[in-house]
């Protein structure tokens, strides 16, 4: 049986603003590090660097509150997949900033879901990508291509943060700074001078890490999620019609899309040839 962490309460879970911010008093970490690579917190670039992205995370309060929310669903399942992929756990952080963990949402250069991949880059790693199924909204196998992907990009540079920025901006562009600023093994991300997006990238999952890992220093405070939704799964192998197979478990094709927001077409032809791994609430 697998368990997906949902939210059943009728009202919103709450989660708010409590105590009012000043930009003075946005708290500072002592030390913050992303996958074992420490922010030297005593440089003043990269002290400020992060402190700008802190107070403008903390000051996006809707934002924040719905990342809190769905980071209590979410992340469970994607630590495990990067426990057993030997992917260090800051990852999820990523995941994070590139979809505020929307399993839809799509980029206007056409990357879409949970780890914003490319149709290429997707089906490259294995994810199915066509006119009736999208892979890149699966939670489960987008974030084992994610962690095969960021493994091959870490081969690549030498480093988890670089392999971050690489994933951000493309492992050419980073080889090409490399070389252009003359690297050699003990350079960081953070002795790069990258294009401003790229150049915040880390600072922005920093950011995000810390408030995540500490809400309530930062004005936010949630109460626990009470119940959590079960679900059981069935796999699927053979050509079907999706509102059929909802109305097999008395669900609707709205419900089972919800579940498993990876089906874009009510027909499933096969032909990718492979088993898919469909949600449905247990009761």
């Amino acid at each position: 049986m697998i368990i997906w962490v949902s939210s059943c309460r009728k009202e919103p879970i709450s989660i708010q603003n409590p105590t009012p911010l000043s930009v003075d008093s946005v708290v500072f970490p002592d030390s913050l590090s992303f996958a074992g690579e420490p922010f030297d917190l005593n440089r003043e670039d990269i002290k400020m660097a992060l402190r700008q992205d802190l107070v403008k995370n903390s000051f996006y309060h809707s934002n924040m509150v719905l990342l809190i929310q769905k980071s209590s669903r979410v992340f469970p399942i994607i630590e495990n997949i990067l426990k057993q992929e030997n992917v260090p756990n800051d990852f999820k952080y990523l995941a994070a900033i590139e979809s505020n963990l929307d399993p839809k949402i799509s980029s206007p250069v056409g990357a879409k879901g949970y780890w914003q991949f490319l149709p290429d880059t997707a089906k490259e790693y294995g994810l199915i990508v066509n006119e009736e199924i999208d892979q890149r909204s699966d939670l489960e196998a987008s974030t084992k291509a994610a962690c095969k992907f960021l493994k091959y990009l870490k081969q690549q540079t030498g480093s988890w943060t670089l392999a971050a920025a690489a994933y951000n901006t493309g492992l050419g562009n980073i080889q090409k700074v490399l070389l252009e600023q003359k690297a050699d093994t003990n350079t960081s991300y953070f002795d790069l001078k990258l294009n401003e997006e790229t150049g915040r990238y880390l600072y922005r999952i920093g950011a995000i890490k810390q408030i995540l890992s500490h809400p309530e220093m930062y004005g936010f405070s949630a109460e626990k999620l009470e119940k959590r939704h079960k679900l059981k799964h069935k796999w699927v192998t053979s050509p079907l019609h999706w509102v059929d197979f909802a109305r097999e478990y008395k669900i609707s094709f709205a419900q089972l899309c919800y579940y498993n927001p990876w089906i874009v077409s009510p027909e499933y032809t096969a032909k990718e040839n492979t088993r898919l791994k469909v949600y449905l609430p247990k009761d």
